[in-house]
């Protein structure tokens, strides 16, 4: 079961940097799945009961952005400087997985 959910991770995060490596695709986006960063965690929270769960930076001008539900869904947002928030993707059954410091995944 982890091996299948690292994968999924694994492979969620190389969209998430292909998506962003190719500058074409992130911008063709429809303008509709974007908003200033503060009104899609306000979205977010209110339609779906999602909180901010994590952030990282994924190059200079774009940092990636978790958000969670207790009920397991969630959404990957990315954001630009301007504080432009695009949806990635969204999905269902989101699981933590922490490992204690010095152990091997």
């Amino acid at each position: 079961m982890l091996r299948f959910l690292n994968r999924g991770l694994a492979g969620t995060v190389t969209l998430i940097f292909a998506l962003t490596v190719q500058p074409a695709v992130t911008v063709s986006q429809p303008e509709h799945n974007c908003a200033n960063q503060s009104d899609l965690r306000s979205y977010l929270e209110e339609a779906y009961a999602e909180k901010l769960a994590a952030v990282g930076v994924v190059n200079e001008q774009t940092i990636m952005e978790i958000y969670v539900a207790d009920t397991g869904t969630f959404t990957v947002a990315l954001t630009n400087p301007a504080g432009i928030s695009c949806l990635v993707l969204s999905g269902q059954g989101w699981q933590s997985i922490w490992k204690k410091p010095g152990q091997k995944a």
